[in-house]
């Protein structure tokens, strides 16, 4: 990737730029890693391209996408339940919630598990969303929240929170050559974060190479 940074800021293989730095290419990579990151995981499709759009953009990360538990223990019916993020959380993708149904005794019946799928409720609207019935915590999905290095899942008198399984992209590697640190996204993706570093490069020189190179990215998925 060192290679090919260095000569996409060549022009008719002359020695045009003045070379930067290893750590200096460390740097401008590693940021467009986690832009690349970043414009993946935006679900939109704003190219209009349909499945494949959507399915090249999970095969972009696909490498990055871990899996992660958590149990809980000692709660109650309608209690709330927090699980610690993991160090290398990045963004969360989907998950659900184990739970011991009440099936409409008296207490929950702890033998009974239930998945329930987590649905992420925005900070400001959490509180009203737990008031209204039809979209409260239910035996439809769970409300939880996403503050600092804590996913909180909110209760419900039904059941008893048992556990929380999600998946979740991690933070990439830092690519260092020094270290022999590769990028650790997919190999087909190295390409295009090649080209992505060396538009962001010619940016920060102001050349007027700039445009061109910039015109072309927008046309890559």
């Amino acid at each position: 990737m060192h290679y090919h940074v260095d000569q996409g800021l060549q022009k008719n293989a002359s020695f045009v730029y003045n070379n930067f730095l290893p750590q200096e290419i460390d740097a401008f990579i590693n940021k467009m890693i986690l832009r690349f990151i970043k414009d993946r995981f935006d679900r939109t499709d704003q190219m209009e391209l349909g499945f494949e759009a959507v399915q090249k953009r999970l095969d972009d990360i696909r490498e990055l996408i871990e899996p992660h538990q958590a149990t809980f223990s000692g709660l109650t019916l309608g209690q709330n339940a927090s699980a610690a993020l993991p160090g290398d959380y990045l963004f969360y993708i989907a998950g659900e919630v184990n739970a011991g149904w009440d099936d409409c005794k008296l207490k929950a019946d702890l033998s009974k598990d239930h998945t329930v799928p987590v649905l992420i409720a925005p900070q400001d609207q959490v509180r009203k969303m737990m008031i209204d019935p039809f979209r409260r915590t239910s035996e439809r999905s769970a409300l939880a929240t996403i503050t600092q290095r804590v996913l909180t899942v909110m209760g419900s008198k039904k059941f008893i929170l048992k556990g929380v399984t999600f998946d979740y992209i991690r933070y990439p590697a830092k690519v260092d050559l020094s270290l022999n640190q590769s990028c650790d996204l997919a190999d087909h993706t190295h390409d295009e974060i090649v080209d992505l570093t060396v538009q962001h490069i010619l940016e920060v020189i102001a050349s007027p190479r700039y445009q061109s190179n910039s015109a072309q990215a927008n046309k890559t998925e």
